[in-house]
C-alpha cells in the first residue's frame, strides 16, 4: 500500500500526458480541416467571381475549363443548380451523367446551411474525396480534393505531440530517479530510527544520503542527543539534589529529635538547635529556588519574558539587597557601569548573573574584600563585562569545573556559607541565554576574575539553537 504514494503520481502524470497529446492531436486536426476548407472556399470564391465577371451562368459554363485547368492536381470543380442538378463538372460529362445532388451530403447541407462538406468515395472516380460546397444566389459551387492529396493537409503536425511526450518522459525519468533516491533515503531513515530504538545510539552520519532527508536525520539525531543529554543531566541533577538536601534534612531531623527526646534540655540549647534547623531550611529553600531557575533556563527558556534592562540599576539593586552582608564582611564594591548600559533580555536572569557573582565574591574573597564590577568594552552587538576580587583566587585545577552544578571548592567555599552549589551554573546558563560566553581565571595580582559577554538585544534565547553546548554539564 505504501508504494501507491509513488505510483499514483506516475499514473496521474501518464493520464495527464495522454489527455494533453489527444487534445493536441485533435486540435491539430481541426485546424488542418479548417485550413483545407479555407483553401477550398478560396477556390470557390475565385470560381464564383469568374462566373460573375464573365457572365457564364447558366449557358456558358463550359468556359470554366480555362479556370479549372489552373487548379492544382486532381481538383474537381462542379456547379450545381439549387434544385440539386449538376450543370458543370471538369471531370465528368454532365450531359451523360444525369447525376443528382439529392443524395450528396455536402450539396444537401449547402442548400440548407449555405456551406457543406464531407469526406466520401466518389460515385464516378472510385476514390475518396474531400468535398466542399458553397451556395450562391443561383447555383452551388463544389470543390473536391483527392483525399489522398488532402491527407497531406489534414495530417496533424506531430512535432508538438513528440515534444510533449519527450518532456513527459524526461520528467518521468527525473521523477523515477528522485523516487528511488527518496525510497533509499526513507529506508535509511527507517534503519536509522530502528537502530536508535533498539540500541539507543545512532549509526554514523557517513551512512546518510545527501538529500533533504539527510538534514532531517541530522536534526532528529541532534534533537535525540539533546533529549538524551537533558535526560542524563536531569538524572544527575536529581542525584545531586538528593545528595545536597540529605545534609540539611539530616541536621534538621537531628535537631528536632534532640529537642523532642530530651525534655530537660536547657532552653538556650533548644533555641540554638532551632536556629540551626532554621538555617538549614533557608538552605533547602535556596536549593529549591536555584534548581527551579536552572531547570527553566536549560529546558524551558521561553518561560522568561524579554524587556529592556538597565544594567547599572540592576547592579545597584543587588548591592542594596545584600548590603548587610557587605557591611558584615567590610567589603568595598566598585561599580564601573555607566547609565545607559541597556540590554534587551530577561531581567530575572540578568539579576541572577550579577547577584551570584557579587554575592560569591563578597562571601568567599577573604579579609577586607574589594570587588569590582565593570564594562571593560563593547562591540556593535555585545557588552563585555568582568567581575573580579582581591582574594587569593582558586587552585587552577578547579577553574574548569567551577561552573558545574553542585561543584564546590573546599578552600573557603564550604557548605557552611549556606550556598546551594548552583550559583555559577545558573550564571553560565543565563549568560548563554543572552547569546554570550563566560570564562574564569586567576588574576596575576591575586583574586578570581570572570569575563563574560552579553548580547545587547536578543529576540530568542540562545539555548534553542545551541543547547548542545550544555551537554557536558
Amino acid at each position: 500500500m505504501r508504494h501507491n504514494i509513488y505510483i499514483f503520481p506516475l499514473i496521474l502524470m501518464s493520464l495527464f500526458v495522454a489527455v494533453i497529446i489527444t487534445f493536441t492531436i485533435d486540435r491539430q486536426k481541426r485546424i488542418r480541416h479548417r485550413n483545407l476548407h479555407n483553401i477550398q472556399n478560396y477556390f470557390a470564391e475565385i470560381t464564383g467571381n469568374y462566373i460573375l465577371r464573365h457572365d457564364l451562368y447558366p449557358d456558358s459554363l463550359h468556359k470554366l475549363s480555362a479556370l479549372a485547368d489552373l487548379l492544382p492536381g486532381s481538383t474537381n470543380l462542379g456547379i450545381w443548380t439549387l434544385d440539386s442538378r449538376l450543370v458543370y463538372d471538369n471531370q465528368v460529362d454532365v450531359h451523360k451523367s444525369r447525376m443528382s445532388g439529392l443524395n450528396l451530403p455536402e450539396i444537401e447541407e449547402a442548400i440548407l446551411n449555405g456551406i457543406g462538406s464531407s469526406i466520401r468515395r466518389s460515385n464516378f472516380m472510385d476514390e475518396e474525396y474531400a468535398y466542399y460546397a458553397k451556395k450562391y444566389d443561383d447555383y452551388i459551387i463544389r470543390i473536391a480534393f483527392s483525399y489522398e492529396t488532402a491527407q497531406e493537409r489534414l495530417r496533424p503536425d506531430s512535432f508538438y505531440a513528440i515534444m510533449i511526450l519527450f518532456i513527459s518522459i524526461s520528467f518521468a525519468a527525473v521523477f523515477s530517479i528522485y523516487h528511488f533516491r527518496f525510497r533509499a533515503a526513507t529506508s535509511n531513515l527507517k534503519k536509522f530510527l530502528s537502530t536508535y530504538i533498539k540500541d539507543r545510539k545512532f549509526p554514523p552520519h557517513s551512512n546518510f544520503i545527501d538529500s533533504e532527508l539527510d538534514e532531517i536525520e541530522r536534526m532528529f539525531a541532534d534533537i535525540c542527543n539533546q533529549l538524551e543529554a537533558n535526560e542524563k543531566r536531569m538524572s544527575e541533577m536529581t542525584n545531586n539534589v538528593a545528595h545536597e538536601i540529605r545534609t540539611p534534612v539530616t541536621i534538621i531531623r537531628g535537631m528536632l529529635e534532640t529537642i523532642r527526646d530530651y525534655k530537660e534540655l536547657p532552653i538556650d540549647k533548644k533555641y540554638e538547635y532551632i536556629e540551626r534547623a532554621y538555617k538549614q531550611t533557608i538552605r533547602l529553600s535556596r536549593i529549591a529556588q536555584d534548581t527551579i531557575l536552572l531547570s527553566k533556563t536549560s529546558s524551558a527558556p521561553y518561560y522568561f519574558s524579554l524587556t529592556d534592562v538597565e544594567i547599572r540599576d540592576i547592579v545597584l539593586e543587588i548591592y542594596d539587597d545584600i548590603i548587610e552582608v557587605i557591611k558584615l564582611r567590610k567589603a568595598i564594591v566598585e561599580i564601573n557601569i555607566e547609565k545607559g548600559t541597556v540590554v534587551h533580555g530577561s531581567r530575572t536572569l540578568l539579576y541572577a548573573i550579577f547577584r551570584n557573582l557579587l554575592s560569591n565574591a563578597v562571601k568567599y574573597t577573604g579579609d577586607d574584600p574589594k570587588i569590582t564590577i565593570q564594562v571593560y568594552g563593547q562591540t556593535e552587538d555585545y557588552y563585555e563585562f568582568n567581575v573580579f576580587d582581591n582574594g587569593t583566587g582558586v587552585d587552577p585545577k578547579h577553574i574548569d569545573h567551577i561552573f558545574d552544578r553542585f561543584y564546590r571548592i573546599n578552600e573557603g567555599r564550604t557548605r557552611d556559607k549556606g550556598g546551594s552549589g548552583l550559583g555559577l551554573a545558573i550564571v553560565r546558563d543565563a549568560v548563554k541565554f543572552h547569546h554570550g560566553e563566560i570564562t574564569a581565571r586567576n588574576r596575576p595580582g591575586g583574586g578570581l576574575e570572570f569575563f563574560f559577554t552579553i548580547k545587547k538585544k536578543i529576540t530568542e534565547p540562545q539555548s534553542k539553537y545551541d543547547s548542545r553546548q550544555s551537554n557536558n554539564d
